[in-house]
């Protein structure tokens, strides 16, 4: 079967759907095909930073499905969560300049979707260290290395607060 239709499929099914590397160049490959070389300058990134946006693109297709299943926007969302609503909207985004980690994680665990995400960043790992949400960076992942929910210092460090 061809892989663009393979790929049409998996999408329809679940927008949120984790890509695998190969569906990552399809999606890539066909955007390209299809818009040129001028969607790159439209979007004003480089190669690198596309494959970025299709890969982030699961995160934010899953956190609007979370935030719909509990019946809300990004402000209720991030007035529910104690979060701004700007930092809301770059995880939701892929903005990654304005991520922060920490308030990443507690609007993943808001929403109920925290161990998607580690699934995604595994499959993810470039991208999600970049953004620094490594699965060993949730705050899950804290309270099994044996400190305190909500404290984001690891004991690797040497530090507990």
């Amino acid at each position: 079967m061809d892989p663009r239709v393979k790929l049409a499929r998996k999408l329809r099914r679940n927008p949120a759907g984790i890509l695998k590397e190969d569906e990552v160049q399809v999606l890539v490959t066909e955007a390209r095909r299809l818009f040129g070389a001028e969607l790159e300058e439209r979007l004003g990134v480089g190669t690198p930073r596309f494959e970025d946006h299709v890969r982030w693109r699961a995160v934010e297709a899953r956190c609007c499905q979370a935030r719909a299943e509990k019946g809300m926007d990004t402000r209720s969302a991030a007035t529910a969560a104690k979060i701004p609503r700007y930092r809301v909207e770059a995880v939701e985004q892929g903005r990654l300049s304005d991520l922060r980690p920490d308030l990443a994680w507690r609007y993943f665990t808001f929403l109920g979707i925290d161990r998607w995400v580690r699934r995604w960043a595994r499959a993810n790992s470039t991208l999600a260290e970049r953004a620094g949400i490594t699965p060993a960076g949730s705050a899950s992942a804290a309270v099994r290395r044996g400190c305190k929910a909500g404290n984001l210092t690891t004991r690797r460090n040497g530090l507990v607060r």
